[in-house]
């Protein structure tokens, strides 16, 4: 598979992704899987879909993120591409996109080393997938919820769909709105909660 390109909107380094944090200090570092507090982080990249959120949005979101204080951390990535990698063939069968996907986000998650909850959309053809590494699922993150945030960003992304021809402008400020609203569910849903004491990336 070759190597994506990652585009942040703010530029955040490698080493803060692998550490799944935020900040840099040792202190915020110690925090993942413990009781220490910690801002929420949110990652996005866009991969060559410049434009599909705003910097505006996405500044928008990584507030919300970053002004909640979690048990632990958190960490929330959110991963675009225009189409899957070469040599990906999405399969027509329902069953078997779904089961395509989801193998590409927990491939694609674990080549990053992305910890958290990890957010896949694919443009061509469309297609959102949620997927939680094992602390997550165990402070609280359901599949019920994973479903609930995929259904925020995926009506978003609809309804963004129609405006784009002739309002394409609206269709952007439609997507941010959806990606701010996803990020506050997971926000209201896991902010008062704990990981275990020994967190695995395992998904």
């Amino acid at each position: 598979m070759p190597r994506r390109i990652l585009r942040s909107a703010s530029g955040a380094l490698a080493m803060l992704l692998t550490l799944g944090l935020c900040g840099v200090g040792a202190e915020q570092a110690r925090g993942e899987g413990s009781g220490l507090q910690a801002p929420g982080a949110l990652h996005v990249y866009l991969n060559g879909t410049s434009g599909f959120f705003s910097d505006k949005g996405i500044a928008q979101a990584k507030e919300v993120m970053e002004k909640t204080l979690f048990n632990g951390g958190l960490v929330l990535t959110v991963d675009v591409l225009a189409h899957p990698p070469e040599g990906g063939e999405v399969p027509k069968d329902e069953k078997q996109r779904g089961k395509f996907f989801l193998e590409l986000a927990r491939e694609l998650a674990t080549k990053d080393k992305a910890r958290g909850i990890y957010i896949l959309v694919c443009r061509s053809p469309g297609y959102v997938q949620v997927i939680a590494d094992k602390a997550t699922r165990e402070r609280g993150l359901s599949e019920a919820d994973e479903r609930k945030v995929r259904d925020i960003l995926l009506e978003g992304f609809r309804e963004a769909a129609k405006l784009e021809k002739e309002k394409p402008e609206q269709a952007v400020e439609r997507r941010d709105k959806a990606l701010v609203a996803a990020v506050q569910f997971v926000v209201e849903d896991l902010r008062n909660t704990t990981p275990p004491t020994s967190s695995g990336g395992q998904r």
